[in-house]
């Protein structure tokens, strides 16, 4: 199933966690997130990222997201991996196998993401339940 959904970020906090000099940057961030769409409800995202020195960056996190899909409640973690260069955010979210609960103990899928910095972002959850 493809339905649309989009978000919003807050709470961006972001602190180094290792820095070598002359090498790439390595920072820690908590994001929140507010979702509205077939996703209502509120993630929150753990994730690393590496800033190399050409100025691009890549990431990967994991994000608990809490509320309902699709009418169903409870929750479930989004894994994400990406780049951003360019002005551009590229990334792919797929759900943890076995991290639903509540009505979304069987929730599988996954979002492909392309951006640039808005104020709400557009996605394409593609979504399945397995009961």
């Amino acid at each position: 199933m493809a339905t649309n959904a989009s978000f919003r970020m807050h709470g961006w906090d972001e602190a180094a966690c290792d820095e070598v000099e002359g090498s790439a940057r390595l920072t820690r961030v908590r994001a929140g997130k507010s979702y509205e769409g077939v996703i209502e409800g509120e993630g929150v995202l753990e994730m690393l990222m590496v800033s190399r020195s050409d100025g691009g960056t890549e990431f990967c996190g994991m994000e608990r997201v809490t509320g309902s899909v699709d009418g169903r409640k409870g929750s479930f973690v989004f894994r994400h991996d990406g780049t951003f260069e360019a002005g551009k955010v590229r990334g792919t979210w797929r759900v943890v196998p076995g991290s639903g609960t509540g009505d979304l103990q069987s929730i599988g899928g996954g979002v492909t993401f392309e951006s640039g910095h808005a104020d709400s972002y557009p996605i394409q959850f593609d979504f399945h339940f397995d009961n």
